[in-house]
């Protein structure tokens, strides 16, 4: 009878089980985090199908299933039998293992995964999205910050609002309190996180591509909890690289290398973890990590290669390098579109700052990204396409709920809902668009102060000919008008005791094309026989180092007009006229000692035009500025003068003089070995006559005994040692990063440096009473810098040496080094 009973029972289920579909969700028992591309075996045959990346999964027919077999990398194997399945929708947990890998040992024979890994390798033009004709799409994405337990919390109580059965233990659960009813601040702030999230932010994007790298996406909506700027909006857009097909995979603006690359096998450990057969093609789960002692960025994580095309259908990958400040995974899941194309359809990322605590616990991003309304090869014309990558709508930020409800995969939970409502009111009656806008305001180096701009790096300045500047240097922003900025400055030196003003006007007459009429006036000192500087006077530039250590200047009262736009792709220009005058000065004098001018003075009156060239420059574009994203090509700076200059002030009947300045610079990464940039400099100054000497070239020294080390300068070059009216120069860099010795604190980034110049000065230009060489031999010199042996939260403390050789070297050796250190913000 018992028999009999267990058979009636057993055939129940299985008649329940017949022609039952059953979905479900897998996630991790610790935190309650979704487990994406977790396998689900059937019977141990083999065959099966695999959770998408948010852990779901969807099996439309058990009949002739007896048992699921759970498999994840990383995780113990859990099966549960179909008559234990209660109803349709099973919540299902799996437990981590604790354990840590081993080093590998390579026996003799290849490993059978690297057979795969090559295929997929040999494969990945033709799987690669990127390299299709053309395609266009339409995304959703969506990103919250939080804290790590409202994560946890809020995946539990997704789990728990399905009537479901849950295979694993339990989460506890607690009680919610209002603020009124803690007694500590930081009980409040446990109920706050538990409630809602820190922000959140939304956009919807519609992309178009066309090979070989034609791209073009505008934002039509976007909304960020709390601020009404739309650019923040597009953070959840710029995180991870959209395809795993490039050599170097870019994570937060790091580039690492990617496992399917050439070679890849020699620097990779590769795993088989597990196989699923669907139909006629199989899915092979690969693990991968670097090998121990292979110190390179790369990454660790999982992969999925389906033997359709030997393409990737889905990735979860992570830097391998778990020391780091902020962590993150990425997850990535292919369909195959049309039958025939393999096109990412959802992009995850997870970033958990380490650094940052909230609630005691880690502050954590959670991005998504899903793509729907995907073509493959439509026809695109070219003239869609200009340098603007990223357009954000003037309407992006103003879209109604029902285009939100219309673009949105999930509909908001209640904690994001609430963070809407919440985090807006906060932001209204904190201003938080305002703080925003002062933040970002002293990041581009000003202190705001209502409509007006004073620039941080004006009130303290030195250098050796006029001692410690002090000033004031202030400008109107958009609060005062948004179609005219005045400026406005005073300093005063201690050394050579004398005051310094000027003005400026800069009219925006049309904000697409970026055109600007600059207007500008001063009385003040410049830098004798200067190099022309295409850097950008920002506050962090550490060309400016050298500033510091300039002791050859001239008086000077200016007036420039200039017209600042953009015109043809690629390009931007500058034309404009300057009428200024020198004062020729007495050579440097000792500290403490007052410079006067001497009598001396040379009237100059010029036009110009400069050009800027970089190809395929990449454009963030919204209704109030543009931002430039860079770009992988070298970029050209040329600069041509035509002069007249005077010493009696009538320019009618005196000498005129062309003038041509040029920077080429590059910046490069290499496999396995790091970033190489390069920078290359010119002048060319024609004329029949003798040019003063303090309009010609000096070569660029940055030399102290010990000192800042200024990129594109010569640090062991004295200051104005030499002269030319025509020079070329060189600087060559490398950074092996990480590479060598790893990146753990006091652990050196090592950077070779290398540079060199050479120029020349025509016999009848002749200065008898200053002392000057000439660099008609060449002069070279050489440097190692280790970098980051000191780090903080936003800047790293190196040190290192430069020595001089060549022709120009000192025959007392030791004169030929000097000591450097460094000092880079990281921002």
């Amino acid at each position: 009878m018992t028999r009999f009973l267990l058979l009636l029972i057993s055939l129940f289920l299985l008649k329940i089980a017949h022609g039952q579909s059953l979905e479900g969700k897998v996630v991790n028992i610790q935190n309650g985090n979704p487990l994406a591309f977790v396998n689900i075996l059937f019977d141990h045959t083999g065959r099966g199908v695999s959770c998408d990346i948010d852990g779901m999964f969807v099996i439309k027919d058990l009949e002739g299933i007896h048992k699921l077999h759970f498999t994840y990398v990383g995780f113990h194997d859990t099966s549960i039998a179909v008559t234990a399945i209660q109803n349709n929708f099973l919540n299902l947990k799996m437990r981590p293992k604790s354990y840590q890998l081993k080093e590998v040992k390579i026996y003799p024979g290849e490993n059978p995964a690297h057979r795969i890994i090559r295929n997929c390798v040999d494969n990945r033009k033709v799987n690669n999205p990127e390299k299709l004709i053309s395609f266009s799409y339409k995304a959703y994405h969506k990103m919250i910050f939080t804290a790590k337990s409202t994560a946890e919390h809020q995946a539990d109580s997704v789990l728990r609002s399905n009537h479901s059965i849950s295979i694993g233990t339990n989460a506890s659960t607690t009680t919610n309190t209002t603020p009124e009813e803690t007694d500590t601040a930081a009980e409040w702030e446990e109920n706050f996180f538990k409630s809602q999230h820190l922000f959140m932010m939304e956009s919807v994007t519609e992309r178009k591509f066309k090979r070989p790298d034609k791209n073009y996406e505008k934002v039509i909506g976007t909304r960020v909890s709390g601020l009404k700027d739309p650019l923040f909006a597009l953070v959840a857009t710029q995180l991870q690289s959209f395809s795993f097909y490039h050599p170097e995979i870019n994570i937060l603006d790091k580039n690492y290398i990617n496992p399917i690359s050439p070679g890849s096998w020699n620097k990779y450990f590769f795993n088989i973890e597990d196989t699923i057969y669907k139909g006629v093609d199989s899915v092979y789960v690969i693990s991968f990590r670097p090998f121990k002692g292979k110190n390179f960025d790369g990454l660790r994580g999982v992969l999925y290669i389906n033997t359709h095309k030997y393409a990737i259908q889905n990735v979860i990958a992570g830097p391998a390098d778990t020391t780091e400040s902020i962590g993150i995974k990425i997850q990535q899941k292919y369909n195959l579109i049309d039958g025939k194309y393999w096109f990412p359809v959802q992009l995850n990322t997870n970033i958990e700052f380490n650094s940052i605590s909230l609630n005691n616990q880690a502050l954590i991003g959670i991005g998504k990204s899903y793509l729907k309304n995907i073509k493959i090869n439509p026809p695109i014309k070219k003239q869609h396409f200009n340098n603007v990558v990223l357009d954000i709508d003037r309407m992006a930020s103003k879209q109604d709920s029902s285009f939100w409800n219309k673009n949105r995969v999930l509909q908001l939970d209640s904690l994001e809902l609430k963070t809407y409502n919440v985090i807006d009111s906060i932001g209204q009656a904190e201003h938080l668009d305002e703080k925003l806008w002062i933040l970002r305001t002293l990041t581009n180096g000003f202190i705001p102060w209502g409509p007006i701009n004073m620039e941080i790096d004006k009130f303290f300045q030195f250098n050796e000919f006029e001692g410690f500047r002090m000033g004031l240097s202030i400008k109107t922003n958009d609060r005062m008008a948004r179609w005219v900025q005045l400026g406005a400055y005073g300093a005063w030196a201690t050394r050579d005791m004398e005051w310094k003003y000027g003005g400026s006007l800069d009219f925006t007459l049309h904000r697409p094309s970026e055109t600007h009429l600059y207007i500008e006036y001063k009385h003040d000192v410049v830098e004798s026989a200067s190099q022309e500087s295409f850097s950008k006077n920002t506050f962090y530039n550490t060309d400016l180092y050298r500033n510091f250590l300039v002791r050859q200047m001239n008086y000077t009262n200016s007036l420039k007009a200039e017209l600042q736009f953009r015109a043809i792709p690629n390009f931007s220009w500058k034309i404009g006229i300057n009428v200024y005058d020198k004062l020729e000065n007495k050579p440097y004098s000792p500290p403490n000692q007052v410079l006067n001018p001497s009598s001396a003075s040379t009237l100059f009156e010029e036009a110009y035009i400069e050009t800027r060239f970089a190809y395929k420059e990449k454009i963030i574009r919204n209704p109030l500025y543009q931002i430039s994203l860079g770009t992988k090509y070298p970029i050209l700076n040329i600069r041509y003068t035509h002069g007249l200059y005077s010493n009696t002030g009538n320019i009618s009947d005196n000498p005129a003089y062309d003038r041509i300045d040029l920077q080429l610079s590059k910046s490069f990464f290499i496999r396995y070995l790091g970033t190489s940039s390069f920078t290359i400099r010119g002048g060319l100054i024609q004329t029949d006559q003798n040019m003063p000497w303090y309009q010609l070239y000096n070569g660029r020294g940055s030399y102290a005994s010990f000192y800042l080390e200024s990129p594109n300068s010569f640090g062991t070059m004295r200051m104005n040692e030499f002269l030319s009216n025509q020079y070329l120069s060189m600087f060559y860099r490398h950074n092996f990063g990480t590479l060598l010795f790893g990146d753990k604190k006091f652990v050196p980034q090592p950077e070779f440096i290398s540079s060199f110049t050479i120029g020349s000065l025509p016999n009848n230009f002749s200065y008898p009473n200053i002392e000057y060489n000439t660099l008609d031999k060449g002069f070279f010199e050489s440097g190692i810098m280790l970098n980051s042996i000191l780090k903080s939260g936003f800047s790293t403390i190196g040190i290192g040496a430069f020595y001089r050789y060549g022709v120009y070297a000192f025959p007392n050796e030791w004169d030929n080094f000097a000591l450097k250190f460094s000092l880079k913000f990281v921002l």
